[in-house]
């Protein structure tokens, strides 16, 4: 075997060894060898939606309140869809139905119809999912506008089979708690203790987030700081993350 042969088989074996190191090590193919593991984007970016969503619940009128709602309030206002847009705008999501007042926007009556146009444009609306299709960070959807029932949305905290917590506004007063509900399949549908159907999903990962995650001051915590430099800390140079 000639000596330009054998440097280019040691060369393919080096390659090759490299490669397989890089897998092991949860880098992308190609990646020298001991680079760190790549960022995990999707967890992150879950693991953010739900610490600020959780830090954010707090009673009617108070400060954390105001920085949800942006003050909205009314005999028949519901801010349930109020806690589900505000943190995907702290996450960085600036779809056109990201129903907020920032940045010169307007804000729009009809936040759940909103918060469906936003996952539908993106792919990320399913209907009628099992408890267990639902990830942290998600948006959910209770009860059927088709069957007349009051709907609700919230962000999933956890998810442990048929049982899910959420962080939720809408609740009493007006304020914001977390909620653990039971469902139930009945009819081909999963119910909640009270009838009302999980009629839906929206896939937090479906979303681009092209700007920087920043939750307001009020809700940051030790915990909220170290979710959102994790977050952020993904993020890459150039075009706007997806």
């Amino acid at each position: 075997m000639s000596d330009a042969l054998l440097v280019g088989v040691a060369a393919l074996v080096v390659a090759a060894l490299a490669a397989g190191l890089s897998r092991l090590e949860g880098a992308p193919p190609g990646t020298p060898p001991g680079a760190p593991p790549a960022r995990d984007r999707n967890a992150a970016l879950r693991h953010f939606l739900t610490t600020v969503a959780t830090a954010a619940l707090d009673g009617f009128g108070s400060d954390k309140w105001f920085q949800v709602t942006e003050g909205r309030k009314g005999a028949t206002y519901s801010n349930c869809g109020d806690l589900c847009h505000a943190v995907l705008w702290w996450a960085g999501a600036r779809a056109p139905d990201v129903n907020r007042q920032s940045d010169g926007r307007q804000w729009i009556a009809g936040n759940i119809a909103k918060l469906r146009a936003v996952f539908e444009s993106a792919r990320g609306w399913h209907w009628y999912p099992a408890p267990s299709d639902l990830e942290p960070g998600d948006a959910y959807l209770l009860g059927d506008h088709n069957a007349k029932q009051l709907e609700h949305v919230g962000v999933v905290l956890t998810v442990d089979g048929a049982t899910v917590t959420s962080a939720d506004y809408g609740q009493a007063g007006q304020g914001g708690a977390v909620r653990t509900r039971r469902y139930t399949l009945s009819e081909n549908r999963w119910r909640d203790a009270d009838g009302r159907i999980l009629t839906a999903r929206g896939n937090a990962l479906a979303l681009a987030y092209p700007a920087a995650a920043d939750p307001p001051r009020v809700v940051r915590s030790p915990a909220v700081n170290a979710a959102t430099a994790a977050l952020n800390a993904t993020r890459t140079p150039g075009p706007p993350n997806a």
